[in-house]
């Protein structure tokens, strides 16, 4: 994990001697185990480590305020996970269905990130838990109200294809007008000056 966070400064263990950088550490037991993960604006463009699944007594988990991106790893290990703070990153797919088992759980912050989908029925229904989710365009509560995430360019195809297609038709249009009003014109002009040319010689036929 410390080299997937590139945190140079995690040296040793993480709960003795020099704790680490945005590790908390539960040392009431007789077992000493990182219980909090606080990792917000650091800058990290990666994706979330599924290694995390791994600390159990894990209470606090912030990776707020980064870049982190691809969809979140299968946490349903975290028992004991309280707190889980997401928001302000590139995050996708779907909100996964494990959230849900995680009973402890009191606090998700999911906000402004990419995220699509029906989300968990569960977890909306959970009275006790602090689920904040704006800013993710695609994510939805009904499955008929998704939008999907092509749908937009597709809507933008579809306009701009109409307006270049309507404004070829009328191009169309005014070119054949044009043509059609000079062929008239010009047959108008013809007859105009055959009929000139008839009464002329008629004239002169009679002197």
């Amino acid at each position: 994990m410390k080299t997937r966070f590139n945190m140079k400064k995690w040296i040793s263990d993480p709960c003795y001697l020099i704790p680490w950088e945005g590790i908390g550490c539960d040392n009431r037991s007789s077992e000493v185990r990182i219980s909090e993960i606080n990792l917000s604006g650091r800058n990290l463009t990666i994706p979330v480590p599924e290694e995390i699944g791994q600390l159990t007594a894990l209470v606090n988990l912030s990776l707020e305020n980064n870049h982190l991106m691809g969809p979140l790893p299968n946490f349903s290990s975290l028992t004991m996970l309280e707190r889980l703070y997401l928001q302000n990153n590139s995050l996708n797919g779907s909100v996964p269905d494990w959230l849900s088992g995680l009973k402890n759980l009191k606090e998700l912050f999911i906000q402004n990130n990419n995220f699509s989908g029906v989300i968990p029925a569960q977890l909306l229904l959970n009275r006790s838990l602090k689920l904040i989710r704006s800013g993710n365009p695609y994510l939805c509560v009904h499955k008929g109200d998704c939008i999907l995430p092509n749908s937009n360019k597709n809507k933008k195809r579809v306009v701009l294809g109409i307006t270049l297609g309507g404004i070829l038709i009328i191009a169309v249009a005014l070119i054949v007008g044009i043509v059609v009003y000079r062929k008239k014109f010009r047959r108008k002009g013809g007859v105009a000056a055959k009929s000139s040319g008839m009464k002329t010689n008629e004239e002169i036929s009679y002197f």
